[in-house]
C-alpha cells in the first residue's frame, strides 16, 4: 500500500525556479545521492518477524531487468536502496513462512498494472508497502466415485513476470485425493488438474479467487484406451512386428499424425492410453517392412476411424504388415539370333499391382532401377500379383517386354510376390524394336465404321446403342464418339436420306436395345428411321437427339449419356473444326468424360458452365491452341473451377496436339490407332474402339508419319499399330512409318 508523497517535493521545485531564473543550485545539492526509502509491513500493519524476507529491485522500465536491490532489515521491515534519480517499477518480493505476497509498487500483482516510482535528485523517496495474505485453493479431487490420489494441480498467472514475482509451484493430491494450493494473487484464474494415465485433463479457464481460502472439488473423467498386437508376414510365416504406432487425429487441417506414438512390445503387443473420440492408428514396422493404417489401409483417406468414449478400451484392434519383398533380374540385349545376349545397363521396369476386387491393374512401381551391368533389383515390394515390363531407352532401338516374353498386356504372365520373398526372375531377353501394323478398313468410310464396330462387338455379343451420325459432315458426331464409349456402343455413319446396306447389316447384327440419331432432320432425315426400324424389333427405341445448332445437339447428347456420370473430366475442343476433338474422343472415353463444343472464338457461355456444373465437373482438358479455343474461354473456366483445374493440351499443328494429348492422357500404351488428319470419319467411328482398347489415337497425313506421331510412338513404348481406313486414306508408306 502507498505511503503519502514526501514534503521535501517543495525543495526541489524551489531548485527547478532557481535555474529557470539564472540563479544556481548550490552544488552540493546537485551531488546529493538519491534514494528509496521504506518500510514493509504484514497485511495488518504488524511488522515482520526476523525469518521473513522481503527483496526490493528497481527495474530498468524498458527491458525490465533488475538494476539495483537490497532486502529490508528483519525484524523492522526497513530498507534504504540508493538509486539514480529517475522512475522506475519497483518489485518487493517476499519469501519466508508467513505466506505472505510479493507485489509491485502501485498496490498490484500483476505487472502489467505497476505503477513507476519517482526519485529526484538529492532526495530520499519513501515506499512504504503492506503485503497482503492473497487467496489459497483447497479441494478434492475424485474419479468414478474414489479419491484421486498425484493429481498435478496448478493455477496460472497472466504472465512470466506475474509468475517471477509470485512462484506457484504445482501440487499433487493426497491420498485422499486433496490438495491446497500456496497463496496467489485474487483474482480469476486458470486452473488446472492433471490426472495422468488414463484420466482427461480438466482445465478450468476462470475460477474466482477471493482473499483467503477457496475451495474446488473436481470429479475427472476417465480416458480410454486401445490395444493390440501387430504380426508381419514373413516368407510364409507371422512372427510379432516391431516399431512404432502413431496417433493421426482429424483438425482444421484434416487427418493427420499427432506427433505421439506408442512402442510395439517384444511380443507385437501395444497399448495407446489416454484416448478420447476418433482416431486414426497407423502401424510403422521397423526392419524392412509396409507400414499401413488400420484396417489394411495403405493410405490415411482409406483408414477406418476408432471413436473411443470416456473410459473406455478397445481391444483386438490388430493388423498384420508385410515385410519387403524383392525382384532381380539379369536384363540383356540381343541384336539378332547370331550374336549372344549382351548386359543391359539402361533398363525401366514397370510393375503393375492386380486389385483382386475389380480385376484391375494399377501402377505400383514405375521405371524402378537402371542396372549397370544388366543386374536389375526391384524396389521393396507388397504382397500380390504382378505384371511387369521391362523396357530400355525408347530410342535405343530396343524393344520392351513383359515377364517371360510377351509383347502385350493380354499376353503377359503375371509375377505373384509373397510377404518377404526374394524372387528370382532369371534371364529377360530384349530384342531389337519394331512394329506390329494392322489395318481396319472397309470399301468406304460407311463399310470402315461397320468394320471398327465388328471389331469392338464381336460375334455372340450386342451393343446395347448405337449412335448414328451423318457420314459427310462432322459436327454432330464430335460428341457421339465418347458418348458411345460411355455406354458401351459404337458409332455408325449413314447418308442423310438414307441408311447404307451395310450399317443396316451391322445394325442387324448388333442388336442394340436403343438406336440414337444424331443430329436434326437437316442433316439426317426421318427416312433414316424407316431403314432403321425395317431391321430393328418394335422393342428396340429409336430416338434422335438433335439441337438447333451443333452446340445445343452436343448437349443433348452429353446430358442423355453423362447424366449419371463419377468422372470429374471433361474435354472442351472447338465446334468449328474437327481435327483436335478427334484424338481427344479416345481420351475422354478412358477418363469417361464428355467431350464439350465450345464457339472458340467468344468467351465461356453461362450454357457451357452450366452443363459442366451439372455434370460435377471438376478439372476439364482444352484441346488445340489459342487459335482454336480462344483465352476467354480458358480464363472463363478457370474462373468457374479454379487455378490449376484448366489445362490446356496443345501442339503447333493437329498432329503435334494428338500426340500432346496422348501423352498427358494415356502414358505408356502397348497399342495405338492411327487415323489420317485431313478426315474426320475413320477417327470418329474408331474412337469408341481405341477407348476401349485404353489406347491413344494418333494422327498421320496420307502419305507418312508426322514426326510427333512416330516420337509419340516411341517414347509410349507401342508395340501395336491400327491403322483406321483404306490405303487411300492411309497409304503404304504409313504402313512403313515413314516420317514425313
Amino acid at each position: 500500500m502507498h505511503s503519502p508523497r514526501p514534503a521535501h517535493v517543495l525543495a526541489s521545485l524551489f531548485a527547478v525556479v532557481l535555474s529557470v531564473v539564472g540563479i544556481a543550485t548550490p552544488a552540493a545539492a546537485v551531488d546529493s545521492a538519491s534514494a528509496f526509502v521504506g518500510t514493509i509491513t504484514g497485511p495488518d500493519g504488524s511488522l515482520l518477524g526476523p525469518q521473513d524476507r522481503v527483496e526490493i529491485s528497481v527495474h530498468d522500465p524498458r527491458w525490465n531487468n533488475i538494476v539495483a536491490s537490497t532486502i529490508a532489515e528483519p525484524g523492522t521491515g526497513q530498507f534504504e536502496l540508493p538509486i539514480p534519480a529517475g522512475s522506475y517499477p519497483v518489485s518487493f518480493r517476499y519469501t519466508g513462512p508467513s505466506g505472505l505476497l510479493s507485489e509491485w509498487w502501485g498496490d498490484t500483482y500483476s505487472a502489467s498494472d505497476r505503477e513507476l516510482a519517482l526519485v529526484e535528485p538529492a532526495v530520499s523517496t519513501r515506499l512504504d508497502v503492506r503485503l497482503g495474505q492473497g487467496a489459497t485453493l483447497s479441494g478434492r479431487v475424485t474419479g468414478r466415485g474414489g479419491s484421486l490420489a498425484g493429481v498435478a494441480v496448478e493455477v496460472a498467472l497472466p504472465s512470466q513476470f506475474d509468475q517471477f514475482l509470485n512462484p506457484l509451484p504445482k501440487v499433487v493430491t493426497a491420498a485422499d485425493g486433496s490438495y491446497m494450493t500456496a497463496a496467489t494473487p485474487p483474482g480469476a484464474r486458470k486452473v488446472t488438474f492433471t490426472g495422468g494415465t488414463g484420466w482427461k485433463t480438466v482445465i478450468q479457464p476462470s475460477v474466482e479467487l477471493a482473499e483467503g481460502a477457496n475451495v474446488l472439488d473436481v470429479d475427472l473423467t476417465p480416458l480410454g484406451s486401445i490395444s493390440g498386437r501387430v504380426t508381419m508376414r514373413s516368407r510364409g510365416d507371422v512372427v510379432p512386428a516391431h516399431g512404432q504406432v502413431e496417433i493421426h487425429r482429424l483438425s482444421q487441417f484434416g487427418w493427420g499424425w499427432t506427433g505421439w506414438s506408442v512402442w510395439i512390445e517384444e511380443d507385437g503387443s501395444y497399448t495407446v492410453p489416454n484416448l478420447e473420440g476418433d482416431v486414426k492408428l497407423r502401424f510403422v514396422p521397423f526392419g524392412g517392412a509396409f507400414p499401413e493404417y488400420w484396417n489394411d489401409a495403405e493410405f490415411i483417406s482409406g483408414a477406418e476411424i476408432i471413436t473411443i468414449a470416456g473410459g473406455e478400451h478397445v481391444s483386438g484392434v490388430d493388423a498384420e504388415v508385410d515385410e519387403w519383398a524383392f525382384a532381380h533380374a539379369e536384363v540383356r540385349y540381343q541384336a539378332d539370333a547370331t550374336r549372344p545376349p549382351q548386359p543391359l545397363d539402361s533398363v525401366s521396369v514397370s510393375w503393375w499391382l492386380l486389385d483382386e476386387d475389380s480385376g484391375t491393374y494399377s501402377m505400383a512401381h514405375d521405371a524402378g532401377n537402371s542396372p549397370y551391368d544388366g543386374t536389375y533389383s526391384s524396389p521393396p515390394l507388397r504382397e500380390g500379383t504382378y505384371a511387369v515390363q521391362f523396357a530400355a531407352d525408347p530410342y535405343s532401338g530396343v524393344g520392351s517386354e513383359y515377364y517371360a516374353g510377351a509383347r502385350y498386356f493380354y499376353e503377359r504372365t503375371d509375377v505373384v510376390v509373397k510377404a518377404g520373398e526374394r524372387i528370382d526372375l532369371g534371364e529377360i531377353i530384349l530384342e531389337p524394336r519394331y512394329f506390329d501394323i494392322s489395318r481396319i478398313a472397309g470399301a468406304d468410310r460407311f463399310e470402315t465404321a461397320v468394320s471398327v464396330s465388328k471389331t469392338l462387338i464381336p460375334n455372340g455379343q450386342h451393343a446395347p446403342v448405337v449412335y448414328l451420325a451423318d457420314g459427310m459432315n462432322f459436327p454432330d458426331a464430335l460428341a457421339a464418339g465418347p458418348a458411345a464409349a460411355r455406354n458401351g456402343g459404337v458409332l455408325l455413319m449413314t447418308r442423310k436420306d438414307a441408311v447404307p446396306a451395310a450399317v443396316l447389316d451391322e445394325i442387324r447384327r448388333l442388336e442394340p436395345e436403343r438406336v440414337v440419331i444424331v443430329g436434326g432432320t437437316s442433316v439426317v432425315s426421318d427416312d433414316v428411321i424407316d431403314d432403321l426400324r425395317a431391321v430393328v424389333g418394335a422393342s428396340v427405341s429409336i430416338e434422335r437427339l438433335g439441337g438447333a445448332s451443333r452446340y445445343a445437339t452436343a448437349e443433348l447428347i452429353i446430358r442423355d449419356a453423362f447424366d449419371d456420370s463419377t468422372s470429374r473430366y471433361a474435354v472442351i475442343a472447338t465446334g468449328a473444326d474437327y481435327p483436335d476433338a478427334l484424338a481427344a474422343g479416345p481420351a475422354a472415353g478412358l477418363l469417361a468424360a464428355p467431350v464439350v463444343l465450345v464457339n472458340g472464338s467468344a468467351a465461356i457461355d453461362q450454357g457451357t458452365t452450366a452443363l459442366l456444373d451439372d455434370l460435377g465437373v471438376t478439372d476439364v482438358y482444352i484441346v488445340g491452341g489459342d487459335a482454336v479455343v480462344g483465352s476467354e474461354i480458358e480464363e472463363g473456366l478457370t474462373a468457374a473451377l479454379g487455378y490449376g483445374h484448366v489445362t490446356r493440351l496443345a501442339g503447333r499443328d493437329r498432329y503435334e496436339t494428338a500426340a500432346s494429348i496422348a501423352s498427358e492422357v494415356f502414358g505408356a500404351s502397348d497399342t495405338a490407332y492411327m487415323a489420317t488428319g485431313l478426315g474426320f470419319a475413320d477417327a470418329l467411328a474408331g474412337g469408341p474402339l481405341a477407348s476401349a482398347a485404353g489406347a491413344p489415337l494418333y494422327l498421320a497425313r496420307p502419305e507418312c508419319v508426322p514426326a510427333p506421331t512416330l516420337l509419340g510412338l516411341l517414347e509410349h513404348q507401342v508395340a501395336g499399330v491400327t491403322l483406321l481406313g483404306g490405303v487411300p486414306t492411309l497409304g503404304r508408306a504409313v504402313e512403313q512409318l515413314a516420317m514425313c
